[in-house]
């Protein structure tokens, strides 16, 4: 059964959504309202939001588009069974990423199959090889930025993946600017030490 349609999550219980959830809400309070409302809208809202970073690191890691597809859904159907037990909110795109990466080696360790194999349209300008490498040296980045700290791999996951400003997420984080820009450079230089 396919869990996600069109990035919104079928949910055992058929109560009408209500009121469409603002876009402009944070992430705790988003994730509130799944926990305590089950507001769809509030957990469509979340998977649109990193829908994006949750897929890609599902296809740098998988093997087929099926189990691609299989991480990611389990990545939000994780997400929807224990976001109310995430004590930082604001610190949710790297919780994500994390579980995504998680979901990804889980699924390769299960299915050993190769049926379906995940290729990319050759990019005529470089080599395959040069693309073979890009894509084993992100498998790598999403393998070392798992294992750091919370709060730096958040740092990175927000201003590096989802390019968000130090402002934009100095706010979302509760913290201020210069917080924000000594995690992110901790963040990288720990990074750079595992690679």
């Amino acid at each position: 059964m396919q869990i996600f349609a069109q990035n919104k999550i079928e949910c055992a219980d058929d109560r009408p959504s209500g009121k469409a959830v603002p876009p402009a809400l944070s992430d705790a309070d988003l994730m509130d309202g799944w926990s305590r409302d089950r507001s769809k809208d509030a957990f469509a809202l979340l998977v649109q939001r990193y829908s994006a970073m949750v897929l890609s690191v599902c296809r740098r890691r998988c093997r087929s588009f099926s189990d691609a597809d299989d991480a990611y859904q389990s990545t939000f159907f994780y997400l929807a069974k224990n976001c109310h037990k995430i004590r930082h909110p604001e610190r949710l795109p790297g919780w994500l990423h994390r579980v995504a990466q998680r979901a990804a080696v889980a699924t390769l360790t299960a299915n050993k199959h190769e049926a379906d194999p995940m290729t990319e349209p050759l990019d005529k300008l470089e080599s395959p090889l040069r693309q073979l490498t890009q894509r084993h040296e992100a498998i790598v980045l999403d393998e070392e930025l798992a294992d750091l700290p919370e709060r730096y791999r958040v740092a990175i996951v927000l201003h590096v993946l989802e390019g968000h400003p130090l402002e934009r997420m100095a706010v979302q984080l509760g913290t201020t600017v210069g917080s924000v820009r000594g995690c992110l450079q901790r963040g990288k230089r720990m990074l750079a030490q595992r690679l």
